[in-house]
């Protein structure tokens, strides 16, 4: 499954996905559009847990994509936050939320 957040700087929102406790997925936030329409390339992105309890995996940039691993650590949700710069030094914000459910809560006995 892939999780692509499409940067768009004229209509800005936040991508939810859902991913389960001790689950790690890579993320994209690609910043095509926007580095096109402005003649430019996607210099960084910084990826940064505003909030819950994730792990962010070193992230890389190829083809004005950046990709991160993000692992889960418990039932709590997370907020990422990717700050990406441009060639030019435009930045834009994404924001990633990760909805954790809790499984072992939500089971129901049959007897």
């Amino acid at each position: 499954m892939m999780n692509v957040a499409v940067y768009n700087p004229d209509r800005l929102f936040r991508l939810s996905s859902r991913q389960y406790k001790d689950q790690a997925r890579d993320y994209h936030v690609d910043a095509n559009y926007w580095s096109i329409r402005d003649g430019t390339t996607l210099s960084s992105a910084v990826w940064t847990l505003e909030h819950g309890d994730a792990t962010i995996g070193a992230d890389s940039e190829a083809s004005n994509v950046s990709t991160a691993l993000i692992t889960t650590s418990s039932e709590v949700n997370s907020l990422i936050k990717v700050v990406l710069t441009l060639a030019d030094g435009q930045i834009g914000v994404q924001y990633i939320e990760i909805n954790v459910p809790d499984v072992t809560g939500n089971t129901k006995d049959y007897n």
